[in-house]
């Protein structure tokens, strides 16, 4: 069990309908939870805060996934993502200030260090800038991580495709 994702590009929001049922082969039910919303940019209503029974949420809407590509990967058990997660931020050279974690949304990968670590999706706009991150630090990544073993390596590489995807009117879902 853990953490598995998808990436989609060329997404196409659908017109809200409470009775639609989510075909994973074709939707996805889209939305974060209140606080994300650097991570959501790109997605509609990625501010807008909706409630239900699960608590607050944003960019709560349903997406066409059929128009483009798509790469699902497994990103790790709950723990294991947890701490390749941090490893994004140590070799970025920054811890998030978890009392004002906004502080930091310049810094980078931002948009998926300061994001839930079991659920929701990142817009395309988010994953533009993650996607330059990403391939900014790539050299300095793989140095640090070089006696790790291809795990951290490998993970990140996983992502740099899977936001290749995103970043073309797409979206990371988390699932």
């Amino acid at each position: 069990m853990g953490l598995d994702c998808t990436a989609y590009s060329n997404v196409a929001v659908l017109p809200p309908d409470p009775d639609r049922e989510v075909d994973w082969g074709t939707t996805v039910d889209v939305y974060a939870y209140k606080g994300f919303h650097q991570s959501t940019r790109g997605l509609v209503d990625h501010d807008v805060v909706t409630s239900t029974t699960w608590g607050d949420l944003i960019a709560k809407r349903d997406y066409d996934v059929t128009g483009g590509e798509s790469f699902g990967w497994h990103a790790g058990s709950y723990s294991g993502y947890g701490r390749w997660r941090d490893s994004l931020a140590d070799v970025a050279g920054w811890e998030i200030d978890r009392d004002d974690p906004l502080a930091s949304k310049d810094q980078p990968f931002f948009e998926l260090v300061w994001f839930a670590d079991n659920e929701g999706a990142i817009g395309h706009e988010a994953a533009a800038d993650l996607l330059k991150d990403f391939k900014a630090h790539r050299d300095a990544y793989v140095a640090a991580h070089s006696g790790d073993g291809t795990w951290f390596v490998t993970a990140y590489d996983e992502w740099i495709r899977a936001l290749e995807l995103a970043a073309q009117h797409g979206l990371i879902h988390f699932h």
